[in-house]
């Protein structure tokens, strides 16, 4: 077996510090709920509220990624596979800069936010450096999971598994904590824990 998973918004959590940021910024109002993709969908419908989106992710990926956390339950299970000697790969569409065009470094921040949360200590999670992939595309994403021969994969963003070249013997693991998929072709999970349970039982 060899589970891959995405990064952002699969082991990471963004939320609080998306919403920390619009306050800051005033993109937001006070009661907004603290959601990624709430803020970014009320964001972007205000004047020029692309741009203003993207420079806000480029804040928050770059120089504000130290203030992000574990996804609830992501570092438990990657403890458990390492306890049940299970292959595990991270992989994600991660380009190295910034869409704004600003040169905010995108990868090393993450590489750091790894290093930190002991991703790569000895008594840590027990990955190695080149157990992680940053893919310019999601297509070279796509290529990057057949070719490390993962089983499983868990990802935030179903239109990774509608690409048609997503690798058919792999199985589409949805993490998707609104819980509104119902599609046949993917397993779908609202939170980590029953990720857990769906390898390893209560």
């Amino acid at each position: 077996m060899h589970i891959g998973m995405d990064f952002d918004n699969t082991i990471v959590n963004y939320d609080e510090v998306f919403y920390k940021y619009a306050l800051v910024e005033k993109l937001i109002p006070v009661n907004m709920t603290v959601s990624k993709n709430q803020i970014r969908d009320y964001i972007r419908k205000l004047p020029e509220g692309n741009d203003v989106w993207t420079r806000l992710q480029g804040l928050v990926y770059g120089e504000r990624m130290n203030e992000t956390v574990f996804e609830k339950g992501a570092d438990k299970f990657i403890r458990k596979c390492r306890r049940e000697n299970i292959k595990l790969s991270i992989i994600s569409h991660k380009t190295e800069f910034d869409a704004s065009g600003r040169g905010i470094n995108l990868r090393e921040p993450a590489m750091k936010w790894m290093r930190d949360n002991k991703f790569f200590a000895d008594k840590g999670l027990g990955f190695r450096e080149g157990d992680v992939f940053f893919e310019s595309t999601r297509e070279a994403k796509i290529a990057r999971i057949t070719k490390r021969g993962c089983t499983h994969f868990i990802d935030d963003l179903i239109d990774v598994f509608e690409e048609e070249t997503f690798p058919s013997g792999v199985v589409k693991m949805y993490y998707n904590p609104k819980g509104n998929a119902s599609r046949p072709d993917v397993t779908e999970f609202s939170v980590w824990d029953e990720i857990y349970e769906y390898f390893f039982g209560n």
